[in-house]
């Protein structure tokens, strides 16, 4: 009965968290199946978010065969990850991480894992209507899967993983992926990383194509990646447009004119109206009009 096991469980908790946890405990690991994703409602609705996690994460490691589960657990696994994303790119130290688990061991193991499902999981997203109780409704996300799987990669600081990451930063919540793609680019610039800026600043998010800008802008653009920001000027995003000829036009002189030629004889209306908006502001320039007569030879 669900609502008998969820009554016993705040009953115990009540009046002794830790004797509530013992019961949990025996849940969790003598349980079945049923039993389990009715302490999951219990769970998702504790106030503090170390004891949700402390369930959470035996839970996980002891029951990953079934996707409804995770489903259950994963919002208990890591909660608030948007604030924890921000505390870090704001260079706060956020000790909860480092409480969560027993060693950076097991914290990597978790990272590895999570994205293990995420690559296994067809759909980007599995519902689970009604679960537990008539009222109540799960799903598991692809998105939360790889943005937690980022999360403690950024914590520990692992380049390696965040290397392995970087291209799935795409794979993020629109609304969240500016804030994860800043996490996981704002150290070193490895060949990952810097791949991972070129290719969020055509993001079809506004935000992220922004904070994929301001990164390059602070980086020193190879002869291949001003290639790669000359092709992004076939698409219509004016703000895409607008600073991919900013960053183009940080070249030197010589460098600046054969971007131009390229664009001026592209096949793509819109690369050439680029060229000739650079051509225009070359003009207008005190110290570089030269270089724009040297574009239309």
């Amino acid at each position: 009965d669900s609502m008998a096991i969820h009554i016993a469980l705040w009953s115990e908790t009540f009046d002794n968290v830790q004797k509530g946890f013992q019961l949990l405990d025996r849940i969790i690991e003598q349980g079945t199946h049923h039993q389990i994703l009715t302490a999951g409602y219990f769970v998702a609705n504790l106030d503090n978010e170390i004891l949700r996690q402390t369930a959470a994460r035996k839970v996980l490691k002891n029951h990953r065969q079934r996707y409804d589960i995770l489903a259950v657990y994963l919002p208990s696994f890591l909660p608030y990850p948007r604030n924890m994303v921000s505390k870090m790119i704001n260079a706060q130290a956020y000790p909860e991480v480092k409480h969560y688990f027993d060693d950076n061991e097991e914290a990597k193991e978790f990272c590895d894992w999570l994205f293990d499902v995420f690559q296994s999981m067809k759909k980007k997203e599995l519902e689970y209507s009604p679960c537990i109780f008539p009222w109540y409704a799960v799903s598991l996300k692809k998105s939360e899967l790889i943005e937690k799987s980022m999360i403690l990669a950024g914590a520990m600081m692992d380049q390696e993983r965040i290397d392995k990451l970087c291209p799935y930063i795409v794979d993020c919540e629109a609304n969240c992926r500016d804030i994860h793609f800043t996490m996981m680019t704002m150290g070193k610039k490895t060949p990952a990383v810097r791949k991972a800026v070129i290719d969020c600043m055509q993001d079809k998010s506004f935000d992220t194509r922004q904070a994929a800008f301001k990164c390059a802008n602070g980086m020193e653009l190879s002869a291949e990646e001003n290639r790669q920001v000359e092709e992004m000027l076939r698409l219509r995003y004016d703000d895409l447009r607008r600073n991919g000829m900013e960053l183009l036009m940080k070249q030197s002189d010589d460098d600046l004119q054969a971007s131009i030629r390229r664009l001026l004889a592209s096949s793509k209306t819109t690369m050439r109206t680029a060229g000739l908006d650079m051509v225009t502001q070359l003009h207008k320039s005190k110290d570089r009009g030269a270089v724009a007569e040297g574009c239309m030879d």
